[in-house]
């Protein structure tokens, strides 16, 4: 009979979405009746020792198993994903390319510099990992503020300066160390969260604190132009 093997998150919780479900309880309950083991997702091989009944792990052991199932993540951190499309800005300048060459950033997680009229929700750096209904109401607040600013002076464009970009995203690395993420117990988990460059790019605040920001924010970080 096929014993029971668990691959068991050497991480603390938060690393990666957590998943709750029956089926994992009566698993694992399965699993105490017989011999286990426990190895992070790192410890399968990717020999050719690997059968369709069985998996190897890197310790030279050959486990025999009725069910694989790989959770290796997504790709939510690329540069090409939010948005999934192409964006140009000024001077036929590439959002994506922006992105991979200076890092994923966005003030308070709304405006890139060289993009004018370009307001995202779910910018780098704009969600703070807690509601995404909290995300919606306090970027949209930033949106609406710059709206309403350029209505009230006549201006067609809208645009963050270069200068407050990169203060904000300054005080963003300076902020992360706060994250689970960069805690001893997360930051070797090579979680999906991570991009390329090593960033997180959610935001290292609460939730209150984006929502007054979002309020607050000065709005002369702004051009406004016809």
């Amino acid at each position: 009979m096929p014993r029971s093997f668990l691959m068991r998150p050497a991480t603390m919780l938060g690393s990666m979405p957590i998943v709750s479900a029956s089926i994992f309880t009566a698993s694992s309950d399965r699993a105490k009746r017989d011999r286990h083991w426990s190895h992070d997702a790192s410890g399968i091989s990717a020999s050719s020792a690997n059968t369709p009944s069985a998996v190897a792990t890197t310790d030279g052991e050959n486990h025999e198993i009725d069910v694989l199932i790989l959770a290796t993540g997504f790709k939510v951190m690329d540069v090409d994903n939010v948005p999934t499309f192409a964006v140009t800005g000024s001077g036929g300048r590439s959002l994506s390319r922006f992105w991979d060459e200076h890092r994923l950033q966005a003030y308070e997680g709304v405006s890139v510099p060289n993009f004018p009229n370009l307001f995202s929700v779910m910018g780098p750096y704009g969600f703070v990992g807690s509601s995404y209904f909290a995300l919606i109401e306090a970027q949209t607040h930033h949106i609406v503020r710059c709206l309403t600013r350029a209505t009230r002076v006549g201006a067609a464009r809208v645009e963050v300066r270069e200068e407050a970009n990169a203060r904000f995203f300054a005080e963003m690395m300076r902020k992360r160390h706060r994250q689970i993420f960069w805690q001893d117990s997360c930051r070797l988990a090579n979680s999906y969260y991570f991009d390329k460059n090593g960033d997180v790019p959610l935001r290292p605040t609460s939730t209150m604190e984006a929502y007054w920001r979002s309020r607050r924010f000065d709005l002369d970080d702004y051009r406004f132009s016809a």
